[in-house]
């Protein structure tokens, strides 16, 4: 629950500062954070490179 508080504070000092002209939305940095770590989790054992004991 704490990462998820960090990683939301984070994405919006990122949004803040990234961009001078506007503000980008919280939900757009933590989306693109987020999507390859999804697909990362969600990729089978074997394509990770671990062996199947």
């Amino acid at each position: 629950m704490i990462l998820g508080a960090l990683l939301l504070a984070m994405a919006d000092i990122v949004g803040c500062c990234l961009i001078t002209s506007n503000e980008l939305p919280d939900g757009l940095v933590v989306a693109l954070v987020g999507a390859p770590l999804v697909t990362l989790l969600l990729r089978p054992r074997s394509a990770r490179g671990h062996r199947n004991r």
